[in-house]
């Protein structure tokens, strides 16, 4: 009788313990390298073949560095500043907006940048991601450095 037991017990491991692997292999692996994440502007796929460098940048030697930012078929120029204050400017930016630069702020948590923009009524922000010396915006594109 002890015997019944101990096999049944083992039988039931065994089932228990190969359950994942056989799952694993019924439901397939996907080809897809890449994510969807959601921001407050929607979601957004994000190639996950990126570089995964160690972040170079830091908070004190990304101070006073431009790059130039593809928003909307636009280049604009944002240049980082101290105390986590960026501006963007745009050859055009004085006829649209009034003045000649709009002022935003940025901070960065290990190898994610965050910008933070008001343009008029509205507010914009981004999630670029940091990966050696190089920035790419949300949709996985190179940042370029001026």
């Amino acid at each position: 009788m002890d015997n019944k037991i101990l096999v049944g017990f083992g039988v039931v491991l065994a089932i228990f313990l190969a359950f994942p692997f056989v799952a694993q292999q019924l439901r397939g692996k996907s080809a897809d390298t890449s994510t969807n994440i959601d921001t407050t502007a929607g979601t957004v796929k994000v190639d996950l073949s990126m570089p995964s460098e160690p972040p170079l940048w830091n908070s004190t030697n990304i101070i006073g560095t431009q790059w130039e930012v593809d928003w909307e078929g636009n280049p604009l120029k944002m240049t980082i500043a101290e105390n986590g204050l960026c501006y963007v400017t745009h050859p055009l930016m004085r006829s649209i907006a009034g003045k000649e630069y709009v002022d935003g702020q940025w901070r960065l948590e290990y190898d994610k940048a965050y910008v933070d923009i008001i343009f008029g009524t509205k507010e914009y922000h981004f999630v670029l991601s940091v990966r050696g010396n190089k920035i790419y915006d949300p949709d996985g594109k190179t940042v370029k450095q001026l």
